[in-house]
């Protein structure tokens, strides 16, 4: 049995192929990515949670099963991370333990390269500037897979509540990615102009705004059990899926305008596999603006942790 380390995921596992990845999962395992997803949680206070998802592919013959967890005081109280988990890959023919991965590495991967692989179905096809709401782990791989995805981005703006958040993030990822990445003091400056506009919090209470976002703009918004987008938004945008199960199960704010019967479950356009597979149209109007919610699957970790596992065991 292999243990394999975020530095070792993140050598073998590139953006672009990650999103490679996303796109033959959700085109070849319709109806896996389809069936309702296998995630349990035990909740120890309203800041604390741990989740374990298990998830199988037909097509690879593997099989994983995902510990994580979520403590968000653990920096204040104990200077441990947030975030924590492991990952195990399992041969489903014989139920051989294969490897032990870093959670955290791979859930940042492959939840940038799902939002990536949206962005390359909706966004419009010259987009040059990208709005950036929160500035943590996956932010950053939501930027760079945005950049990824569409090669046409030169410029990146980002907004924090932590204004020293924002300028580490524009220095980090200006570096990295050769982008023109600045550090905004307004949430509306992030905005303006936007071609793209990713949102990567945990916030409770939404940090878009309707009114901000500017036409023919495509929203990546990510994770389950927050409530990062206004209504307004939701209402007005034309909404697209990781999977419709998940996002109905999960997604609070997409399930408070449903409640609040100010949309239906008929408001979600498609998911990823319908789009990629023409059963349903994307984008249709060049000033629309198209959200996609993710709140991430467990066969999103099979594939990833598959690839990673046959590269390193193959070199």
């Amino acid at each position: 049995m292999k243990e394999i380390d975020a530095k070792v995921i993140k050598e073998n596992l590139s953006m672009a192929n990650c999103i490679q990845l996303m796109q033959e999962m959700y085109t070849q395992e319709r109806e896996i990515v389809s069936s309702k997803p296998q995630r349990f949680a035990a909740r120890f206070d309203s800041d604390s949670v741990i989740l374990c998802m298990p998830a199988y592919s037909f097509r690879l013959n593997r099989y994983t099963t995902k510990i994580v967890s979520e403590f968000k005081n653990n920096p204040k109280k104990y200077s441990l991370p947030v975030q924590g988990g492991l990952i195990i890959l399992i041969d489903s023919r014989n139920s051989s333990v294969l490897a032990v991965f870093d959670s955290q590495a791979i859930t940042e991967i492959r939840t940038g390269a799902v939002s990536g692989l949206a962005t390359k179905l909706l966004a419009q096809p010259n987009c040059e500037t990208v709005g950036v709401i929160g500035s943590g782990a996956e932010a950053r791989r939501l930027l760079e897979a945005v950049a990824v995805a569409r090669n046409s981005v030169r410029r990146a703006k980002v907004y924090s509540l932590h204004a020293s958040n924002a300028q580490k993030f524009a220095e980090e990822m200006t570096k990295k990615l050769g982008l023109d990445v600045v550090a905004e003091q307004e949430r509306r400056a992030a905005v303006s102009n936007a071609d793209v506009l990713i949102v990567a919090t945990n916030s409770k209470t939404p940090v878009t705004n309707w009114k901000e976002i500017p036409p023919g703009c495509h929203v990546n918004s990510i994770g389950a059990y927050q409530n990062e987008l206004d209504e307004d938004t939701i209402v007005h945008s034309k909404l697209f899926v990781d999977t419709k199960e998940g996002v109905l199960e999960e997604a609070k704010d997409v399930n408070d305008a449903i409640q609040n019967s100010k949309i239906s479950k008929d408001h979600i356009q498609a998911d990823l596999s319908e789009l990629l597979l023409g059963l349903k149209k994307g984008r249709t109007e060049e000033q629309e603006v198209t959200l996609f919610k993710s709140v991430g699957i467990g066969l999103q970790d099979v594939y990833a942790c598959n690839f990673v596992y046959d590269k390193i065991s193959k070199a």
